[in-house]
């Protein structure tokens, strides 16, 4: 087998490894520490089974904790709820804001396995019509005679 061949081979099981490495780093990884920064408002890192997209590298993303009192009329609070593997928060004061957008790691783990399904499935069909299409071999001939495949 080439090196060519091993590639195409293995490049589809590849994603699903790839995102089973990427949940696992995601436990032990600090977003304040590791983050790739795109600008002074927006920083992507992981976050115990997310990829969480957030503003503030000092503070880190938002997963819960106290930013404000009852009665006080800050922070001006909107999100959306931890539902369908997406949550969503954002904190206005007068001179300040901080928002996080997580999104569970499980949808690049579904699509690794999709791919790699898929993957399995197809080489499994390529084989079977490869035996199916393939010429009598020569012990065939010697048994039923030259001109017995039709």
């Amino acid at each position: 087998m080439s090196a060519w061949q091993l590639l195409r081979r293995l490049a589809p099981h590849s994603v699903l490894a790839l995102a089973l490495l990427t949940v696992w780093a995601s436990l032990y990884c600090d977003p304040r520490k590791y983050k790739i920064s795109l600008g002074n408002e927006f920083h992507i890192s992981l976050l115990y089974g997310h990829v969480v997209f957030f503003n503030d590298p000092k503070y880190g993303p938002y997963h819960g904790s106290i930013v404000g009192f009852a009665g006080n009329e800050y922070p001006k609070a909107t999100g959306y709820g931890y539902a369908w593997g997406i949550y969503y928060r954002h904190f206005v004061w007068p001179e300040y804001k901080l928002w996080t957008l997580a999104v569970t790691l499980l949808y690049f783990v579904g699509l690794g396995i999709c791919i790699s399904v898929t993957a399995l499935v197809r080489s499994r069909f390529r084989r079977k019509s490869k035996i199916l299409t393939q010429a009598p071999d020569d012990a065939d001939s010697v048994v039923n005679g030259p001109n017995s495949h039709r």
